[in-house]
């Protein structure tokens, strides 16, 4: 049989022998049901002939692939009738090798984790859920090695199509909340009327059934209880990545041990004033009791929202958003002064660092940078309260950094792990403190420990029965300590609620225990109340029998358009006008007269010789 040449001709229609041949070679049949089958079929193809490929084409009357090394002619074309897909043009044959794709680190057709999941869906529904017994099949079966997070990915989709798919998942959501509601938590959903002419959202009215999902509060009972023992709340959002986007919101909190719990959780939209008032609202109205404070980054919809709804709770700047803002305009030796003076426990180092700060060129620039900023959402000893040494959003950003591999997820696979992490995370945090001995937690009397080494340099003078003066004999500098108000000139016990070096100092001399004059939220009781197990708990995630009583439409995807934001080079206008900026610049020469600053097309010499001729 004559083989389909390379070149021009090669899109010449097969003959009925060709086919045939085709299919025997490529294991790929002459016609398919659907896309979804066509494009799985040409994958798995590709995966066990060890090639990889590139999409030409991929319309719906047409579906057109080629080898992605460049000197092979291999390629293939479906094209779409009025019933199914047919093989309509092609050369199957690769006229590269394997180690031509191996040395060129082609990527694998096995990396796609949507092929993986309909590959891997009979051995997920044959019991195996191991990723590394999965990972060992695709290279036994298909001889290709694909990494863990792509398994798990592969893997994660095959279990939301076992189960519920994403469609499905969002009929569900109105039964979950019930279900969260009945067992003493506390969910919202809010959904929009649909309209199937224009598609767009209008204000709910009685009587119509078929509504499009907007968002979702969730809170369960666990995280209720856990909220009455919190002193505050750290406050972020996420982008997912899945079919239907949207942003994940969280509230989370750090108990005294240094441990997160998730306060609560909500799935919105997007990230503006709105979705944020609307998640600040009811995590304001699941709870009693009021927070301490409140930090978070400097969103502009998260702060109006939050002066709207929590008017008398001080709310906290990150640091570590603010201090890479700062570098970017003055420079990292201006960064680490900056850090200095927020971290400082006493007003005489916050302004010694502050003078430190304004010296140099740059003096008025930082100085409005800094009013701008307000400094007393950020610096340590202007603060209106203690913050327990807490002065970055880490607790939610680290949240968000253990679940970077779920965002993918649908809608309810989402809620379902989160609400499966937080409750293996309360009953380990359970047994942690059950284990717990002596009246503070380990981490608070680890740092007292500490501390007493230190206050074997220091020397006091007792004053009174609860106050002395102690002294640093190394820079003979004094402070005056009083263990009944928890206070010293130092700021460091207002501030962390923990006896400082110089109450330590003052108390061990006078033959009292310093972890007794701890706050009452580093106390193991304190900590074994807060992670207590509840009354009729939520008794896990069983949500697979949830009878649909309301459809639901998926939201909306938008995507946006045009290209994604890079950084440029900017000019040389620009680079001479921002002298404190550190980023480099293109230095630009013209080729003409050699001088810097302009190209050749806006050289002066050469128009004046054009002028000329």
């Amino acid at each position: 049989m004559n083989q389909p040449e390379v070149g021009p001709s090669r899109a010449r229609p097969f003959t009925k022998e060709q086919r045939i041949q085709l299919s025997i070679d490529s294991g790929l049949s002459l016609s398919y049901e659907s896309r979804i089958d066509t494009m799985y079929a040409v994958r798995l193809s590709q995966c066990r002939l060890h090639r990889s490929f590139t999409t030409v084409q991929n319309r719906e009357d047409l579906y057109w692939i080629k080898c992605r090394h460049p000197s092979c002619g291999f390629y293939i074309k479906y094209t779409k009738s009025s019933q199914n897909e047919h093989l309509d043009a092609g050369v199957w044959i690769h006229s590269c090798s394997v180690n031509d794709h191996i040395l060129n680190k082609y990527r694998s057709p096995a990396s796609d984790f949507n092929f993986l999941a309909k590959y891997l869906l009979p051995h997920v529904r044959n019991g195996i859920t191991s990723q590394t017994k999965l990972q060992q099949i695709l290279v036994t079966e298909l001889g290709c090695n694909v990494p863990l997070s792509v398994v798990n990915r592969g893997l994660a989709s095959a279990f939301s199509t076992l189960q519920y798919n994403e469609e499905k998942g969002y009929n569900l959501l109105v039964n979950y909340c019930e279900k969260v509601t009945n067992n003493g938590g506390y969910s919202h959903i809010d959904t929009v009327l649909f309209q199937s002419e224009d598609s767009t959202e209008i204000p709910p009215t009685e009587g119509e059934e078929l509504r499009r999902f907007v968002r979702i509060f969730i809170s369960l009972k666990e995280q209720i209880n856990v909220r009455k023992f919190a002193r505050f709340a750290a406050l972020d959002a996420a982008h997912l990545s899945g079919k239907y986007k949207g942003v994940i919101m969280c509230a989370t909190t750090q108990d005294m041990s240094g441990e997160i719990f998730i306060l609560a959780h909500a799935l919105v939209p997007s990230e503006d004033e709105r979705n944020w008032n609307y998640f600040l609202s009811h995590f304001k109205l699941a709870f009693d009791g009021v927070l301490d404070f409140v930090i978070s980054d400097r969103d502009k919809g998260l702060s109006k929202a939050f002066k709207e709804i929590f008017v008398n709770i001080p709310h906290s700047k990150c640091l570590r958003h603010l201090s890479e803002n700062f570098k970017k305009k003055f420079g990292q030796e201006k960064t680490d002064i900056l850090k200095h003076m927020a971290a400082s426990y006493s007003n005489a180092d916050m302004l010694m660092y502050q003078e430190l700060l304004y010296n140099g060129n740059d003096t008025h620039d930082i100085i409005n940078w800094i009013e701008r900023a307000d400094p007393k959402t950020w610096c340590r000893s202007m603060f209106p309260c203690p913050r327990f040494g807490i002065i970055t959003s880490n607790p939610v950003e680290i949240l968000f950094s253990a679940i970077r591999e779920k965002r993918h997820l649908p809608a309810l696979d989402l809620i379902v792990f989160l609400e499966t992490y937080l409750l293996s995370k309360r009953f380990e945090k359970s047994e942690k403190a059950e284990k717990m001995n002596g009246p503070v937690v380990d981490r608070a009397a680890k740092e007292i420990e500490q501390l007493s080494l230190q206050a074997v340099y220091l020397r006091y003078i007792r004053t009174g029965n609860n106050t002395a003066v102690v002294t640093n004999t190394a820079s003979n500098t004094r402070f005056s300590v009083n263990v009944e108000l928890k206070t010293c000139t130092c700021g460091y016990f207002q501030e962390r609620l923990i006896p400082c070096v110089h109450a330590i100092k003052f108390l061990t001399q006078t033959g009292r225990d310093p972890r007794l004059f701890c706050d009452n939220s580093y106390r193991v009781d304190y900590l074994r109340a807060m992670y207590a197990e509840v009354e009729n708990p939520s008794g896990g995630t069983v949500i697979a029998d949830l009878v649909v009583t309301q459809p639901l439409i998926p939201p909306v995807v938008q995507v946006l358009r045009g290209r994604k934001r890079k950084l440029r080079i900017e000019s040389q206008s620009v680079a001479a006008s921002n002298t404190s900026n550190t980023r480099k610049t293109r230095t630009v020469i013209c080729p003409l007269c050699n001088v810097q600053g302009h190209t050749r097309a806006t050289c002066v010499r050469r128009n004046a010789e054009a002028a000329i001729q």
